[in-house]
């Protein structure tokens, strides 16, 4: 029962009857199926089970059920009371393993299969696995050497990737490193990827800014046709953020030098994007979780820096502008983090960007049409991440936890959600 196989679509053909389309009384087979969809559910007695297929098998990407089944879940939250006030998705809707000889099938007292021949690959699967421990964290930990003044990116680089930190810190190597094969052959149409490149490196321009453009341009995209093209794509997609940017404050951006001395540790770095009582960013792309991260941390050192109470930030994404309001005490939110950045160098800290603020924004928003919990969420946007490491932020982004957190369970315990918690509550 999935979004493309029910209700049947109506195919033309080139041969078909009826070129003109469907007249007042003919059969519509998706009003058929729709019917019959109905009478399924009138006619049970015991059980009605349904299933679709929810995940995509290659990209692990959520795929929704059928229109029919949705509308069936919506009328189940308008009319019936659930335990526990959760949603009919929530309480109904179970998720079953990709394959037959996963491991999940044979764990519980209730196990779903009793396939011998599954149940034997799914303990060489588990055989073959590393250990949930991970690294060693007490053979490399280096408690009595915190640093006592780091710099702005060092702060923020620790954040965006506690395990990298933690090992490139504590074993003082950069591992692991995989060196990149190059294409044969050029292409002779620039990708989405390097159209972003050229996207990010005309808006970091002050040229283009300030209006002087047509050097920049020039110099940066391909000659000939292919350049005119090119510019063609971005010249609307870069006017509209540009509109943005204008559109939130007036003043000329300068950069603000920060030199804040915490209770242990000493923070100090330059900061560029700032105007009186604004702090301002653009991508040329969408927001992302790291970016909000990133932007919430550059919010609270300035604010703490400048000391103005109506200070404002706002990160310029394609699809949406990303705003913080002023906050009260940012300094109590900093020593939080500097709390964490220490405990980051005795051992690995579970706390994963883009899985935390999953994790956080479902526990604080959660839909009313939510499939899963807060937790599952995390633990399908991390599985993810893992399986498919060039999909959000690179191979050696996801190879670092894979050593520190081998096992998902352990990764995302109850430390993890304190942390997720902890950071970006007070930013979502």
């Amino acid at each position: 029962m999935q979004e493309d196989a029910y209700p049947r679509q109506e195919i033309k053909t080139e041969f078909s009857q009826f070129p003109d389309g469907m007249r007042i009384g003919d059969r519509s087979q998706r009003e058929d199926d729709r019917y019959l969809f109905l009478e399924s559910i009138l006619a049970a007695r015991n059980h009605l089970y349904i299933s679709y297929t929810g995940v995509d098998s290659q990209t692990l990407n959520e795929e929704p059920a059928s229109i029919v089944v949705e509308e069936l879940l919506d009328t189940l939250d308008e009319y019936y009371q659930f335990p526990e006030n959760a949603s009919a998705r929530q309480t109904l809707i179970r998720t079953e393993s990709l394959q037959a000889f996963s491991p999940i099938n044979f764990k519980d007292d209730n196990p779903h299969s009793f396939s011998k021949e599954n149940l034997e690959a799914a303990k060489a699967l588990l055989n073959s696995q590393p250990t949930t421990e991970g690294l060693d964290a007490q053979s490399f930990s280096k408690s009595s050497e915190y640093p006592d003044a780091v710099s702005i990116d060092q702060f923020l680089g620790f954040f965006l990737n506690p395990s990298q930190y933690w090992i490139k810190h504590s074993l003082e190597t950069g591992f692991p490193y995989q060196n990149r094969q190059l294409e044969d052959s050029e292409p002779i149409e620039p990708d989405s990827l390097q159209e972003f490149q050229w996207g990010e490196t005309i808006l970091n321009n002050p040229d283009i800014l300030s209006g002087k453009s047509e050097y920049v341009l020039d110099s940066l995209l391909p000659v000939g046709v292919l350049g005119k093209l090119s510019y063609e794509r971005l010249a609307p997609q870069i006017g509209s953020l540009l509109d943005k940017w204008n559109s939130l404050s007036t003043g000329e951006t300068q950069p603000v030098q920060v030199d804040l001395k915490l209770e242990t540790l000493r923070l100090s770095g330059t900061i560029n994007g700032t105007t009186d009582n604004h702090f301002k960013q653009m991508r040329f792309g969408k927001i992302r979780s790291v970016d909000i991260l990133s932007g919430w941390i550059h919010h609270l050192l300035l604010s703490q820096t400048l000391n103005v109470s109506n200070f404002e930030s706002h990160l310029i994404g394609k699809e949406a502008i990303y705003s913080f309001k002023p906050i009260e005490k940012p300094d109590e939110h900093i020593l939080e983090l500097q709390e964490l950045f220490f405990k980051g160098h005795t051992s690995p800290l579970p706390f994963f960007a883009h899985t935390a603020y999953a994790f956080a924004k479902a526990h604080l928003r959660p839909s009313p049409r939510a499939r899963k919990s807060p937790r599952d969420i995390a633990f399908s946007e991390f599985t993810k991440l893992i399986e498919f490491p060039f999909l959000i932020q690179g191979e050696a982004y996801n190879r670092f936890h894979q050593l520190c957190f081998p096992d998902p369970e352990v990764a995302l315990g109850e430390k993890f959600e304190t942390i997720a918690l902890k950071i970006f509550t007070p930013a979502i």
